[in-house]
């Protein structure tokens, strides 16, 4: 697919060149609108270079989707899609949309589903992606055949990133390796300007490495069959208390420890880790607040282990709380000191989802965060 004539009026768009590449190749149809529901750029190419440019308003996206016309209910799709667009640009809804919207161009086509999700391209920059697939039937079949079948495309995805992972790291070795090379031997040839500009590139370069490693560490998290022991949580959090003792003094944060939990049936290292990181989320999140406790329990119910971890600070937007676990999301507002790097929320929802368990945060009924950790007793 050619990339779209997108000039510099438009250079927010590029940031979506990769986007829209891959979906024309995996979609029958792709399109980008505004959250007016205004269409800026279809895969097809049928829109006129004004639009693409930026210097005219481009078409409702009902008015260029590629079904049959005259099927009388373009008015109505219009008005659908414009409500779609107005509840994804709010910012309350973090998944897609699907709309069946008719027959496709051919005589025979099949009928069509349009799919409509949210991107950000930059700070306060929002657009609305479609995209169109024929509506096939899902034939019945069992759960079981349905899960072992997903079992083996999670394991191919899998593979997939790996590979993928690899190969990201062999093309940035010699990206960073050249880039020193230009500023130990010819730093005098590129002057001053040349230098910032190289270490801007060893910044990025490191940086995406850096999240390629924990992106894999994150997808690696697995619990094998005889890994889960009975954990003292207790010991745990005291090692957590000790090791981190400096940087919970400087938050100025009390970690308050039960001195009575009940043994937890878990891989040590994932409670380790998941203690760890719920910990210093809230050392680091909890804002500015004169009630500095982190209050930890432990429970016990009839299928499972329950873990609190609440902090009486500034709490979560309500947009917020199932966007805190994703993977490089950090959302702290606080002045102090951070040294979150966005993964841990990710690691322990892996690790809860790996025992067969959840994680997911609320607000406290009063004041702060409440994060909760379920892991089901072992069979």
């Amino acid at each position: 697919m050619d990339s779209p004539p997108f000039d510099s009026a438009q250079s927010d768009f590029f940031a979506l060149q990769p986007l829209l590449e891959g979906l024309a190749h995996l979609h029958e149809w792709v399109a980008i609108s505004n959250r007016d529901g205004r269409t800026l750029w279809t895969s097809d190419g049928q829109l006129a270079n004004d639009v693409l440019a930026g210097r005219s308003q481009g078409p409702w996206l009902s008015d260029v989707l590629p079904i049959r016309e005259g099927q009388g209910h373009r008015g109505e799709l219009q008005e659908d899609l414009a409500r779609i667009h107005r509840e994804l640009e709010k910012g309350s809804e973090s998944g897609s949309r699907r709309v069946d919207i008719g027959r496709g161009l051919c005589a025979d086509g099949p009928e069509m589903r349009l799919q409509i999700f949210r991107t950000t391209v930059s700070p306060g920059k929002t657009l609305i992606v479609s995209v169109v697939d024929p509506a096939v039937p899902v034939p019945a079949e069992s759960p079981i055949k349905r899960i072992e079948e997903l079992e083996v495309k999670n394991a191919a995805l899998e593979n997939d990133l790996h590979g993928m992972a690899h190969s990201l790291r062999s093309s940035l070795v010699p990206l960073l390796g050249f880039s020193r090379l230009l500023k130990d031997d010819y730093s005098s040839a590129i002057g001053a300007e040349g230098a910032h500009f190289i270490k801007r590139i060893e910044e990025a370069g490191t940086a995406l490495s850096e999240k390629v490693d924990k992106g894999l560490q994150v997808s690696q998290i697995k619990v094998e069959p005889g890994d889960r022991t009975l954990v003292d949580p207790r010991r745990t959090l005291m090692q957590i208390q000790s090791q981190q003792k400096l940087e919970l003094e400087e938050a100025e944060v009390e970690l308050i420890i039960p001195s009575d939990m009940p043994l937890v049936c878990c891989n040590r290292t994932h409670l380790y880790e998941i203690m760890f990181h719920l910990v210093m989320n809230a050392a680091q999140h909890m804002g500015d607040c004169e009630d500095r406790r982190i209050e930890i329990s432990v429970s016990t119910h009839e299928y499972e282990h329950q873990l609190e971890v609440r902090d009486h600070g500034q709490g979560i937007p309500a947009q917020e709380l199932e966007r805190v676990f994703e993977i490089f999301r950090s959302n702290s507002t606080s002045g102090r000191k951070r040294v979150v790097e966005g993964l841990g929320l990710a690691i322990v929802r892996k690790i809860a989802e790996a025992h067969g368990g959840r994680a997911w945060a609320e607000n406290a009924a009063d004041q702060g965060a409440l994060f909760r950790v379920s892991l089901p007793f072992a069979e």
